[in-house]
């Protein structure tokens, strides 16, 4: 006869409105069983269910997006050939005008200037006693003026010699009245013509290379080469 006490340990009472139930027997040294594992799936967890992972780290995931990671870094990394760099053009300066010789016309203001020859290494000018001495030699230019304009005009004794070097030398405006044909400090009338020569007091030795012919005190002049012609 089984005593009252196991009895009681090993039945459980009765559930409100069911059947009684066992517990199940206890592991062998343990102090109970434990609840069964909940299937997969289900709601309820015990502390040994496997915890699901993030989406991101799911392989179905993270291998594609990989793949797409690095077909974009691909792409990325390649560099379609432009087309050839084509260098600016530089436009050529444009070429020098030659400065007219003897023979050219010039126009400065409303007088025109033409150049008919030149000559240096004459020490004296004029009849003694009306004569002028250099100090070094002459350079004798000899100039043809129009007047282009529609009024009266004198021709100014601000013309100027220039050298090899550069170097500007004045006329010397006492010489025109000692030379023959002083007509050319007349005032010239619109559409006239006059002939004379311009005097420049230069070293010995001298290569003039042009001059500089003014229409007016003020203007910026007229250059002839005198070492080409016209």
């Amino acid at each position: 006869m089984v005593p009252p006490a196991a009895r009681a340990a090993d039945t459980v009472a009765q559930p409100r409105g069911g059947r009684a139930g066992t517990w199940p027997a206890p592991a062998e040294g343990g102090r109970g069983g434990a609840w069964p594992a909940p299937a997969e799936g289900g709601r309820g967890g015990g502390r040994g269910a496997r915890p699901r992972r993030p989406w991101w780290r799911r392989a179905r995931v993270v291998v594609p997006l990989a793949v797409v990671v690095l077909l974009v870094l691909g792409q990325g990394g390649r560099q379609t050939p432009g087309p050839a760099a084509v260098p600016p053009t530089v436009p050529a300066a444009p070429a020098a005008t030659p400065e007219p010789g003897v023979g050219a016309p010039v126009r400065d203001g409303t007088l025109e200037f033409t150049v008919t020859g030149f000559a240096c290494g004459q020490e004296r000018i004029g009849v003694p006693p009306f004569d002028r001495a250099a100090q070094g030699v002459y350079c004798l230019v000899d100039v043809e003026v129009a007047n282009v304009g529609d009024a009266a005009r004198r021709v100014p004794a601000n013309q100027l010699l220039f050298d090899v070097e550069d170097r500007e030398y004045e006329m010397d405006g006492a010489v025109p009245w000692l030379l023959p044909d002083g007509g050319l400090w007349d005032p010239v009338n619109p559409g006239n013509r006059v002939r004379g020569t311009l005097a420049f007091d230069v070293p010995p030795g001298l290569v003039p290379v042009r001059v500089e012919l003014h229409g007016g005190w003020f203007t910026g002049g007229a250059a002839v080469r005198l070492d080409a012609p016209g």
